[in-house]
């Protein structure tokens, strides 16, 4: 993780605490902004920034792309199809190698979201017994990083499994039909695959997870974006934070919408996600979890 938080802090331009230095501005009233958005419940920032309208009380008209996952949002900024993206560490860490230039703008949330769901009529009943198994994931992604932080922790590699790259849209039709045995992604696609093949596929324990990897959750832009646009955006998810932070069941039934589960399950999902928390385990005491890029 250290070599990642070096690699992070050299791609964010002097990455500094969004409560000292972010001015409650809107930019130029009006301002139209593309936004690349991932689906899961560590983006809730950004469906409730959408669903009060904080990017309008911010002077920007946001469009929303959905995207499959964050290294598909990444690849839109990088592209010029969209101002800003929501991805993660490990999606800009391989951009990085690649010789790619995302600016990370905000650090705002940490995440232990994802799972593995398996099926349990295929004799997965533990994380040891995925040895063998098809298992599905988006190659390139946090879920495929992730994978491979949770066989390592059961004491497995990616090469004791068969790993098959499977869009995350697909991945819940593919373990209910039983084309793979089990995949990698985020606790709402586990939570949907429990509701569609009840009492055969179910969510493997996450124990132990987080001494070796947690999810940082990233607000990236390209240079085209201006420094006005870019103060409002994170202005918009400083105020949805709030939100999330002092009316959950709130923010719940926005988010529920977006992600397709219902206001409880979305709150079981804010649980694995750190919206600015004190109690958070790992670092109680961290400061604001947004910052901003100059």
């Amino acid at each position: 993780m250290l070599g990642r938080r070096r690699l992070l802090a050299g791609t964010a331009v002097a990455a500094l605490t969004a409560g000292a230095m972010v001015d409650r501005v809107a930019a130029a009233d009006g301002t139209p902004v593309l936004i690349a958005e991932s689906q899961g419940h560590g983006w809730s920032s950004f469906y409730v920034a959408d669903g009060e309208k904080l990017w309008q009380k911010h002077g920007l008209i946001p469009e929303v792309s959905k995207q499959s996952s964050g290294r598909l949002a990444t690849d839109a900024v990088l592209a010029r199809k969209a101002n800003f993206g929501t991805t993660t560490d490990s999606v800009v860490v391989l951009a990085g190698m690649r010789g790619l230039r995302p600016i990370v703008l905000a650090d705002f949330a940490r995440s232990v979201e994802l799972f593995v769901t398996a099926r349990t009529d295929r004799g997965i009943d533990q994380p040891k017994a995925l040895r063998g198994k098809r298992i599905a994931t988006q190659i390139g992604t946090s879920g495929h990083y992730y994978l491979s932080k949770y066989l390592a922790l059961h004491g497995m590699t990616n090469k004791d499994v068969q790993i098959v790259n499977i869009a995350s849209s697909d991945m819940v039709t593919a373990v209910v039909r039983g084309d793979v045995d089990a995949f990698a992604w985020s606790f709402r696609s586990g939570q949907i695959a429990e509701r569609e093949a009840p009492g055969l596929v179910r969510m493997l324990s996450n124990e132990g997870i987080e001494a070796t990897w947690i999810n940082h959750l990233l607000l990236v832009a390209n240079e085209d974006t201006t420094p006005d646009v870019c103060k409002a955006a994170v202005a918009a998810l400083l105020d949805a934070e709030e939100i999330l932070i002092n009316d959950p069941r709130r923010a719940a039934a926005i988010v529920a919408g977006r992600t397709e589960t219902s206001v409880d399950e979305t709150l079981e999902g804010f649980k694995l996600n750190d919206y600015k928390r004190r109690d958070w385990r790992p670092n109680p005491n961290r400061n604001s979890s947004l910052c901003f890029a100059a």
